[in-house]
């Protein structure tokens, strides 16, 4: 059986597809052709990784020359999303027949699933600290919070860790790399909002404590209050201790800890790291109101150079950051003890209350819909702060990031309430959060129509 592999790059990330460059010219001729103003080919090429399914083909230019990727956007993104690939990952091909190929993912760094400790015995990490001399080695950059309104910051701090954790009963179906049968258990539960996670929530689930666990010369990013804190994560086991959230719920999780050099809240010259006093473009990256999100290469570099007070000069040059500091500078900056977060979700229950203050059925120059808020502000606050925290603060249709009021760089991107049946009310089970300009494409169409649509836009070929 052949067996071809492809090494992911930012640019897969971003255009949503895989190169096949080793193996294209090997596939069968019929399965070329299909550009945006040709015939698709006679036959198709099917993938499949799990349950993920498509058939597909490799699209051609309009003068007929082959591309380097499959058709499909929409799978490939799926894929991303369920083995939680990253940069230098390898994208494995198994040819099962002529037409037909089973995928899988190698890491680019070796999986660790290590057996924990007994549950609620505490670990210890005897660890000799690497330099805090940041190499070329280190790669990736990533924006962190840790746990649930924070909660297991103060213990990294200390422990000079990095941390994320998980529900004490599914942690041993991760333990043994078992996605489906983790993914499978997420499914029947519910959110503390009461909520039902999608297979994308729970595979995200899953693959938080992957990130964590396996972390190994990255840089790690949290901004507490004004401050800016930065380490840099270590080689070695992670450690596993069973405890109870000091949170109302009172959730029993397998908390992990990954050692990493102490916590530095200054750059390497000794700088102090004032949220306040970074540029306003970066303070767009540098924070996420979500639990962990990958940086960007463009924006790991500024990161990297930031924290080793290096020149930024190049990088403040051009045209959007100088823009984002014409724009800091117009408006006025009142001080406000509410997150970008915050003024979103007060936002959005807002607009919800004046929406359904004026869509009672009256007689207008039409008849409008009818539509009740049936929760309370404090119930409807809860419930979008967890719709947007389940979404991994990304846009329930498009899949792209949200952006919240006060830190947007696009307006259109900010989040906004969604009716999922725009014929029903505001109510527990028929909401989502969307970009804004999403909100408006979708109008009163149906939920599901709008997200067959999407599915084409995102896989037509742009040439």
């Amino acid at each position: 059986m052949t067996v071809y592999e492809s090494t992911l790059t930012e640019a897969n990330f971003k255009s949503g597809h895989i190169y096949i460059t080793s193996f294209r010219d090997s596939l069968p001729a019929d399965v070329f052709g299909g550009s945006t103003r040709n015939s698709p080919p006679a036959k198709r090429i099917s993938l499949a990784y799990e349950d993920l399914r498509v058939d597909t083909y490799v699209p051609t230019t309009e003068d007929g020359a082959p591309r380097n990727f499959f058709q499909n956007r929409s799978f490939v993104r799926a894929f991303f999303e369920e083995t939680g690939a990253s940069l230098g990952d390898v994208v494995v091909f198994e040819q099962v027949s002529p037409y037909e190929f089973k995928l899988s993912l190698r890491r680019a760094t070796a999986m660790r699933h290590p057996a924990a400790p007994a549950a609620g015995v505490d670990g210890s990490v005897t660890t000799q600290f690497a330099s805090s001399i940041l190499t070329r080695d280190t790669s990736r950059v990533f924006i962190a919070n840790f746990g649930r309104t924070n909660w297991a910051w103060p213990a990294c701090l200390t422990r000079n860790a990095v941390a994320t954790m998980m529900d004490a009963d599914a942690f041993p179906l991760w333990q043994a790399g078992d996605r489906e049968g983790f993914i499978a258990g997420a499914l029947k539960g519910r959110t503390a909002a009461g909520l039902a996670p999608t297979r994308s929530v729970a595979s995200r689930w899953f693959n938080l404590m992957t990130a964590i666990a396996d972390t190994d010369g990255d840089i790690w990013i949290h901004r507490e209050k004004d401050q800016l804190w930065w380490t840099k994560s270590l080689a070695g086991p992670p450690i596993f201790e069973r405890q109870f959230e000091p949170l109302p719920d009172k959730r029993d999780v397998i908390i992990c800890f990954k050692a990493c050099e102490p916590w530095r809240n200054a750059t390497l010259s000794g700088h102090q790291l004032l949220w306040k006093g970074l540029h306003p473009k970066a303070r767009e990256f540098l924070f996420t109101e979500g639990t962990l999100q990958q940086l960007s290469t463009e924006n790991a570099e500024y990161a990297m150079a930031l924290v080793q007070d290096l020149e930024l000069e190049h990088w403040h040059q051009k045209a959007a950051w100088r823009q984002k500091i014409a724009e800091s500078k117009s408006q006025a900056a009142p001080l406000s003890a509410l997150s970008a977060l915050d003024k979103s979700v007060l936002s959005m229950i807002q607009t919800a209350k004046y929406t359904t203050s004026v869509s009672n059925g009256q007689m207008a120059v039409k008849f409008l819909k009818n539509k009740d808020l049936l929760l309370s502000d404090g119930d409807l606050e809860r419930l979008i702060r967890e719709l947007i925290e389940m979404q991994d603060q990304r846009c329930a249709l498009s899949g792209l990031p949200l952006q919240f009021l006060g830190m947007e760089a696009d307006k259109q991107m900010l989040a906004s309430l969604d009716r999922i049946d725009s014929n029903g009310h505001y109510a527990k089970g028929n909401l989502q959060v969307v970009c804004r300009f999403i909100n408006k494409w979708k109008s009163d169409m149906a939920d599901p129509e709008f997200r067959r649509l999407m599915n084409c836009v995102q896989d037509v070929e742009r040439l």
